[in-house]
């Protein structure tokens, strides 16, 4: 779904999916009225403002559900079951999924750096470093018409979506840690207590 929100410095925030399209008229020459898909205006947008795109990683929603589900949980005093349980399994997939993710997304930038020092060397006066750029380029199937600027700036949506993605994982994990010391010193509590009894 496609959103706009206004934020309260007065700047807009927009939601939009790269598959869809969207249909830009032009009054004055209808001719000149097109179609582009989410991912061409989410780049004019980007160099028009100056500003990173993000992409959203949907195993964070996944996260926050899962989180928001075990704390409704513990707010009506459901404190081990197998619901409980459930909910604790799906969040440690979630988290796994997340891994999974920020490798990739590592990976990508990876790759991305890569293209970025071949769109670099291209421009070079030497020709045989020239050459051996277009060749790696060729080799990775990057498209001719692809542009330094274009990569940078995917480069920086990439790694602001990786940190985002890095500290809601980083937070989770946290606050998973933080609720098995509590479990584990409860535990360890009411052994101890036990112990006292039988003496």
């Amino acid at each position: 779904m496609n959103k706009i929100d206004r934020l309260e410095n007065g700047d807009y925030q927009v939601y939009l999916k790269k598959k869809d399209f969207f249909h830009f008229m032009n009054q004055k020459d209808t001719a000149r009225s097109r179609y582009i898909d989410g991912e061409t205006l989410v780049r004019q947008l980007s160099l028009y403002n100056g500003t990173t795109p993000l992409k959203k990683e949907p195993i964070i929603s996944t996260i926050n559900e899962i989180v928001d589900a075990i704390n409704f949980l513990a707010e009506h005093g459901v404190t081990e079951g197998s619901q409980l349980k459930h909910m604790e399994a799906s969040l440690y997939d979630a988290l796994d999924e997340a891994q999974i993710k920020l490798d990739k997304i590592d990976e990508k930038i990876l790759e991305l750096t890569q293209i970025a020092k071949y769109l670099i060397a291209e421009t070079s006066e030497d020709p045989e470093e020239v050459h051996e750029a277009k060749t790696a380029l060729d080799n990775m199937n990057v498209n001719s018409d692809l542009k330094y600027r274009d990569i940078q700036q995917e480069l920086s949506s990439e790694k602001l979506g990786r940190k985002i993605l890095k500290n809601k994982f980083d937070q989770t994990v946290s606050e998973i840690n933080q609720v098995n010391e509590i479990e584990a010193t409860k535990t360890q509590e009411i052994k101890e207590k036990g112990q006292n009894k039988i003496i």
